[in-house]
């Protein structure tokens, strides 16, 4: 669906903001690693091998940044993996807003659920795909906007990702041991259950 706007105002990003929107993916691919997130049928998802850390990049905060400003609600087109959040309200805080789309995005796997062997298809892509690419295992990096926009939607969340996932018939991750198979050079932090 394309909504054409006249140009937006991305909000600057603070250092409080980034964190957010980074530590909420953390948590989220942490649990998921772990073994402690349910599929919409009940069933907990296997723990993942290689489940990487993510760590904010400010070159696809840019990306996320001038993609937002243009208030068009679409896909961008870029090489990058990309999630898009928007709501009717406006003027919430950065990190209220950020935190709020990393929980709807995250949501879907309890809402629509996915196949047991968890291999992306185009109609689960469609219902989940916005999941996929927060739990997307080699996706390290992440860049995120938040613009103020006119008409309906008025805030309008852009996450890039890097490197971008959502390959139809593909997995989100590998089951298996808890970061059993990390890739060098990061190694297995057993705590969290991700390769840093």
């Amino acid at each position: 669906m394309l909504i054409g706007r006249s140009m937006g105002f991305a909000t600057p990003m603070s250092a409080e903001d980034k964190a957010a929107i980074v530590q909420c993916h953390n948590n989220y691919r942490s649990q998921l690693a772990l073994g402690k997130v349910a599929n919409k049928t009940g069933q907990t998802m296997p723990t993942a091998a290689n489940m990487a850390k993510m760590v904010w990049d400010d070159g696809l905060g840019k990306s996320a940044q001038d993609w937002a400003s243009k208030c068009q609600i679409q896909h961008s087109g870029t090489d990058f993996g990309e999630n898009l959040y928007f709501s009717s309200w406006r003027d919430f805080p950065n990190k209220e807003v950020l935190e709020k789309s990393c929980n709807a995005w995250w949501s879907e796997l309890a809402e629509f659920g996915i196949n047991k062997d968890m291999w992306l298809d185009d109609d689960n892509l469609s219902k989940v795909g916005h999941w996929t690419q927060m739990a997307w295992f080699n996706s390290v990096q992440i860049g995120c906007a938040v613009a103020n926009c006119d008409g309906e939607w008025q805030t309008y969340v852009v996450c890039h990702y890097n490197p971008g996932g959502n390959y139809v018939w593909m997995s989100a991750y590998k089951s298996g041991p808890i970061c059993s198979e990390c890739e060098a050079p990061r190694k297995c932090n057993n705590s969290s259950g991700l390769c840093e």
